[in-house]
């Protein structure tokens, strides 16, 4: 996990914290599953830029990218402006972006490490079946509507399974 100068170490640090709860659950020192060997393996990335257009630059910077993803099989960014340590939401709070972000990254080795349950590239992984189910029906992009019979929705245009 790196971040650019505009990015206080401390949410840098709230980040890697984020990870090592996901990845150690039990708090014990050793990761609870074989993920960690996996994301570890495949050298995972989070970047944090300060925000959105931070982020941007960085992917347009296509030098910097195509080095990026030479040696990392995983990329997640986050943006430390929408990282929020010490969040409550339930007081107001802003939400937390941390949680999401560290766990995409996280799942793309969940992916790598037990296909048949968790692939969601053109994938009938047990996990986009049950999306699909849960959705009532299979939708690459969220639908303008979801049918009557969807008990979860998500209307975030951008998102795909990945999401």
């Amino acid at each position: 996990m790196v971040g650019d100068a505009d990015v206080p170490d401390s949410k840098v640090q709230h980040a890697i914290n984020v990870a090592a709860q996901y990845l150690d659950n039990d708090g014990d020192g050793i990761a609870d599953t074989a993920v960690a060997c996996d994301v570890k393996k495949n050298t995972a990335l989070l970047f944090m830029a300060a925000t959105d257009a931070g982020s941007e630059k960085v992917k347009n910077d296509h030098t910097f990218m195509e080095k990026v993803y030479k040696k990392h099989n995983y990329t997640q960014d986050l943006w430390g402006s929408e990282t929020h340590p010490g969040s409550n939401v339930a007081n107001g709070d802003p939400f937390d972006a941390t949680l999401e972000e560290v766990l995409h990254l996280i799942t793309n080795g969940y992916a790598a490490v037990w296909p048949e349950a968790f692939a969601f590239r053109n994938s009938k992984s047990k996990l986009t079946k049950a999306m699909d189910k849960a959705r009532g029906g299979v939708f690459e992009k969220p639908p303008k509507s979801y049918p009557s019979n969807a008990w979860y929705t998500y209307n975030d245009e951008t998102c795909d399974y990945g999401c």
